[in-house]
């Protein structure tokens, strides 16, 4: 059973198919372009999802994925 997390976000954006290191890049801009404490929702796959998470994890004061391979990152 999937699981869906319900955030208020600020940003959606939509990395799913941005060559490494590029995915990583795009994530950094857009969190750039949102205000402290707002949340970026990042849509992704299965395959990127493990680099951005951990990307995300050490630029960002939060960071969390759901099964959907969507990511909430709070600036």
């Amino acid at each position: 059973m999937k699981t869906t997390i319900k955030t208020k976000f600020e940003k959606e954006i939509s990395i799913e198919r941005i060559a490494c290191p590029l995915h990583v890049l795009e994530l950094k801009k857009e969190l750039k372009a949102i205000a402290t404490g707002a949340i970026l929702k990042v849509n992704s796959n299965k395959q990127v999802m493990p680099e951005l998470l951990a990307a995300a994890r050490q630029i960002a004061s939060t960071a969390y994925s759901d099964d959907n391979h969507v990511l909430f990152v709070t600036k």
